[in-house]
């Protein structure tokens, strides 16, 4: 079957591995960690409701940021399905939206769902380390803090530009028919604290001295059953 290039990229030189459909490889990759990350995620929700009877904030964040992440796999699956997972050569305009606006939504959620996986971990700490209300505190604020920039950054994400559609379909300003905001400040000054933020409690989470787990003597419960 003979490929024909987009009219909008014509001009461009050619893949030198030609139209190479990498759908596949996308399927296996978005499939294999999702179902890597429901046996474990439901593993540790069923220990924490069934045998330590103990299910708290950290349980139902590492929830929310798995069912985020499950919506990114289904949004991969159709990115892949309508043939986007080709080089953008021999994608027409339509197709080139289309794939902008898949992609624009699955980042959203992507930094979503790791803002709230790092809240997972800072309750998860909380938990575990002990009476100390600094460390509480610490932890508390880190955490909302990571939330607030990533909604921020989403936020601002689909802001720049005005209608919102420019923000994947790049036809409208080639026409004229949308204006963006420069996207350099957005770059510096927006994503670095966030990035920033996430170094900090990785950081956090690093130095934790470690501290032994109140467990009851008759407690047939391992330790890998609470971390589970």
């Amino acid at each position: 079957m003979t490929t024909v290039p987009g009219p909008k990229m014509s001009s461009m030189p050619p893949p030198p591995d030609g139209d190479v459909d990498r759908a596949a490889e996308v399927y296996s990759f978005t499939w294999i960690m999702a179902c890597i990350s429901v046996v474990f995620v439901a593993g540790r929700l069923y220990s924490r409701a069934r045998l330590t009877k103990n299910v708290w904030w950290d349980d139902w964040c590492i929830l929310v940021a798995l069912l985020i992440d499950l919506a990114v796999a289904v949004i991969w699956t159709v990115y892949a399905e309508k043939g986007y997972a080709r080089h953008m050569y021999y994608l027409i305009p339509p197709q080139l939206s289309h794939a902008g606006e898949l992609n624009a939504i699955s980042r959203s959620l992507c930094v979503l769902g790791i803002g709230i996986g790092k809240v997972s971990v800072a309750f998860l700490i909380e938990r575990f380390a002990g009476p100390s209300k600094w460390r509480k505190w610490l932890l508390r604020s880190i955490s909302i803090s990571i939330v607030i920039s990533a909604l921020i950054t989403v936020i601002l994400f689909y802001a720049q530009c005005s209608p919102v559609l420019a923000v994947w379909d790049k036809g409208l300003l080639k026409a004229g028919m949308a204006k963006c905001w420069d996207p350099v400040p957005l770059a510096t000054y927006v994503c670095p604290p966030e990035a920033a933020l996430c170094c900090v409690q990785d950081r956090k989470v690093i130095h934790e001295p470690q501290c032994p787990l109140p467990l009851p003597e008759t407690s047939n419960v391992s330790y890998a059953d609470l971390f589970f």
